[in-house]
Parts: C-alpha cells; structure tokens; sequence
C-alpha cells in the first residue's frame, strides 16, 4: 500500500511524457486507406462502393455525415435507427457487399452534424449517448469494444494503431467535434427552416460574425472539451510513425460561410501547436467539396478535405451560383489556388513504407478508377518523407503561427464602415432635400381664390 501511490504518480509521469497507447490496435500493414464523408444515400451512384473497392483499401475512414436524416430539426433516434439500417443492410446501396466482401479492411470512424443528429449542432444536443450507441453499432464495434473504449469517455474520439508486421506504425487519431462544442456567435437555425433558407442564414451569420471579426462571443469557447484535450496531447505524444487526425469539420479554411476550426481561433491554435513537428496529417469532410490544405510556407502541415462522396455544394439551387466564387474568394489557406475539386470524390492515403514516403489525395467517384493506384487522382499532395517532420527546421516558428490566415479576419469591417456612411450621406442628402422642398413649398405666393 505504500507503494502504491508514488507507482502511481511515475505511471501517470510516465504515459505524459511517453504517450498513450491507441484505443486498439490491429498487426496489419496499410499501405492504402480510403475515407469519406457526407453520405446522402438517395444520391449515392449505383458503382460507388464498386469504385472505393477498386483502391484496395487496407483500412476505411469515415469523417463524418454518414447519413443524412430526412426531416428538419432534431432526428429522432427511430428515424436515426433507419437510416443507420438503411446504409449498412439495404443491398442495393453497395455498402453491404463492400463490408462483408472484404473483411479485413477496418472501418472506423467519426460522425458530424447530421449522423449526430441536427444540422450544425453541438452540446446543446439531448439523447447523445443513445446516439453515440447507434453511431457505433453502424461502424459495427462489438458491445465488448464500446464499453471498453467509450463508457467513461464523452464523445465518440478514439484511436487506432495500425502496426505494420515489417516494421511502421500509422495511428489513427478520430475526433468528435459535436459532443462539446459550443455555441457559435449566432446559433445556427439550417435545421429549422425550409428549402435551403436556413442553411443560408446560418453561412450568412458565420460570414458576418468573421467578416467584422467578432471574436468576443467564442473567446471561452471550445470544440473538444477539456477531457478530448487531454486524451489528444497523450496520443499525439505517442511513437506511430505516422499520424492521421480526423476531423469532421475542416481545420485551415478561410471561408467564413462553412462551419469550421478558425470561427474557434483559440482553439484552432491549440491545435496547431500540438500538431507542430509531429509526423501528423489531417483529414476533414462536412464541406461538399474536396480541398488540399496546409500551415506555413513550407507546407509543413498538411489537410485533404473529402466531402462528399454522394454529393456535392454545386447541386442545391444556391451552391450552382455560390460555391465557386466562395472558393475562388477564400484561398488563403490552400495548398495552391486551384487545389480543390467540386464534385462528389473520396479521399486516399499511401503508405510506402519501404521509402518511408506517403501521399494523400482525391478520386472524383463519377468516374472509374485504376485498381489499387493512386492514378487518376483529381488532386494529390504529391509524394512527402516522413522524414520532414524529424527536421527542427521543419517546425513552425512563432511569426509564421501568428501569421497564418485567419477566418475571423474583418475583411468586412471597412465595407460595412462604408456602408453606414453612405447610408449615413445619403439619409442626410435626403433629409436636407425634404427640408428644401417644404421650406419652398411654404414660402412660394399662394394664388387668391376667385371671388
């Protein structure tokens, strides 16, 4: 008993500065992972899950919007149930076939707004640990693996260490970004009113909120939760060679319209710092778009955005007219101008684990794929050494993390200084020609009536 304690205290020692193990761990090489995001099952092509089985993936990853309930506001668990079902036992879809066709290939993953159940929503949300239960009975963890891993533990993150039986180490890092995420500035209301509108309001209310750079209202607030935090620094301490964080909403984008980390700057930033110098990629989904992305001048982090593998931003009547030029007015972020793809596609990673080399990219699933390569990609990182990230002169310096581009950034402040004061000119230009009239009109001779 007096032992105890200080074995303690050196074992907590210990796992802060060594890391923590994965969740799990699977002795497999994976050499190819595929993942997704943004499933709308009435719009998923007859060849998809042909075309993700034509990769060979060794793992599967989802990152987020697996589903997509039909009603607005709050999915009722029932109506979560069937759509869960739907995706994994309904033949016709292709999913089925590809899960039991292959089975070796893991499929894990993290949910977004929809698959948790209310468009844009976050802790406000009811029911979410019978929530998280259909979650992952759909990605088909056993009870054993749900009550070991997710009993203690508010969300759905997790871990998964993939060790390669030839030597290498890639771990898959899957975090919920719903569970206890806070407020934005403006609540959103995409789910509660029709035909699109609601989803406008909610772009126009984030656009506005970084455009005039309201940053009081998220200064306290947080996406993760204290507890995900702590979990996450020991993962990230740990020894994969690799490591691949999943984000269901996008990580460096400057488009102030989509939900995303920098509209929570405090915490983009925490991240970051974490991320700095680890071998670390990430990946996101939630946009409808697919998009390559990285910090500092030297790309020396890196993010593919995947979303969404049914459908894409250019198909509601609003995005045929607004998604382009959003994306062509919000770049700053990007890996280069051009690097994002607009119609419905899926996201690869290698793994040579020979050269110690890897690459991520994008297939667009319209169109077939050569089996088992990355050929054909719409978009590619492009071959990167693990071995970069060993390099000090790798590491982002404090300028260049000061200086990455922001989403809260006022570039809406001086027009809408403009707007008042024009506003502002012309009520007065206005006032002063009402004045004139009234003041002519009373001092103009009036005519005598006729006798």
């Amino acid at each position: 008993m007096q032992l105890f304690f200080p074995l303690v205290i050196l074992s907590s020692l210990l796992l802060w500065c060594l890391g923590a193990p994965a969740d799990w761990e699977l002795t497999t090489e994976v050499s190819r992972l595929v993942f997704a995001s943004c499933h709308k099952r009435k719009a998923a092509p007859a060849h998809l899950w042909e075309t993700v089985a034509q990769l060979n993936p060794q793992a599967f990853v989802w990152a987020g919007d697996t589903v997509y309930p039909p009603k607005r506001g709050v999915a009722s668990l029932e109506l979560l149930k069937h759509e869960y079902e739907q995706l994994r036992y309904n033949e016709s879809l292709g999913y089925r076939k590809f899960i039991t066709s292959n089975p070796t290939v893991e499929v894990v993953g993290t949910w977004d707004d929809h698959d948790y159940g209310a468009n844009d929503a976050g802790k406000e949300l009811t029911q979410r640990e019978e929530r998280r239960r259909l979650f992952l009975d759909m990605l088909g963890y056993s009870p054993e693996k749900q009550k070991r891993v997710f009993q203690n533990r508010s969300g759905v993150y997790h871990s998964v260490d993939y060790i390669n039986p030839n030597g290498g180490t890639l771990r898959v890092i899957l975090l919920d970004t719903r569970w206890n995420r806070d407020f934005h500035c403006w609540p959103s209301l995409a789910g509660h009113i029709p035909f699109g509108f609601g989803t406008i309001f909610a772009c126009l209310t984030r656009w506005l909120t970084a455009g005039l750079k309201m940053t009081g209202c998220t200064r306290n607030s947080t996406i993760l939760g204290e507890e995900q935090w702590s979990w996450l620094k020991l993962q990230l301490d740990g020894n994969a060679d690799l490591s691949v964080v999943v984000s269901s909403i996008q990580f460096f984008t400057t488009n102030p319209v989509m939900e995303g980390w920098g509209h929570f700057p405090q915490e983009q930033q925490r991240l970051l710092r974490l991320l700095n110098g680890k071998p670390t990629i990430i990946l996101s989904g939630d946009v409808h778009y697919a998009e390559l992305s990285s910090a500092g001048n030297r790309q020396q982090v890196l993010e593919v955005t995947s979303s969404g593998i049914t459908h894409s931003c250019q198909q509601p009547w609003y995005g045929k007219y607004a998604c382009e030029p959003l994306l062509q007015t919000f770049h700053a972020h990007r890996l280069y101008r051009d690097a994002y793809f607009l119609k419905p596609n899926l996201g690869f990673l290698e793994i040579d684990w020979v050269k110690k080399h890897f690459r991520v990219g994008i297939h667009s699933t319209t169109e077939n794929v050569s089996e088992g390569t990355s050929r054909n990609a719409v978009l590619s990182t492009g071959w990167r050494s693990f071995h970069n990230f060993d390099s000090k002169k790798f590491l982002l310096t404090e300028s260049e993390l000061s200086l990455l581009p922001n989403t809260i950034d006022g570039h809406l402040q001086f027009k809408f200084v403009v707007l008042i004061l024009a506003s502002c000119i012309s009520s007065t230009i206005f006032l002063i020609w009402k004045s004139s009239i009234k003041l002519t009109s009373n001092t103009s001779p009036k005519k005598k009536k006729a006798d």
